[in-house]
């Protein structure tokens, strides 16, 4: 389980440890100022899984994002699109960016992802 963040390391850390999620996740990749593009975040995000053993490929990975270029790049990369409507994008250009999946935040998708009956299996460390 992996985050790419349009985040700096600085700022996100903080957030993912204070919401609890940063023991949880394998591979977090931040923005930086050399990377402008997302796509080139989501590749780095997937080398990373790739070196600690994920043999997926974008087909098998899942982008959730809250902004049309979120969407956008997982599209390119050829991911599966979440949109969430946590962030500043109006509803209706998430809308236009054709998710696959559209939900209102968070909360809301974790409930589908039960709802359809998917466990969340946080994946072996090594220690």
């Amino acid at each position: 389980m992996g985050i790419v963040t349009g985040n700096f390391a600085e700022e996100g850390e903080p957030k993912l440890a204070g919401v609890g999620l940063r023991d949880l996740l394998d591979v977090v990749v931040y923005a930086d100022l050399a990377t402008h593009a997302r796509d080139a975040l989501l590749r780095r995000a997937l080398a990373a899984a790739r070196a600690r053993g994920f043999r997926g490929d974008f087909a098998d990975t899942v982008v959730v994002g809250d902004s049309v270029h979120d969407i956008r790049s997982a599209r390119r990369t050829g991911a599966l699109a979440i949109a969430v409507g946590t962030g500043l994008t109006p509803p209706d250009l998430l809308v236009g960016a054709r998710p696959d999946l559209l939900v209102h935040d968070l909360p809301c998708l974790l409930a589908t992802l039960r709802q359809d009956g998917v466990r969340w299996v946080p994946s072996a460390r090594p220690d």
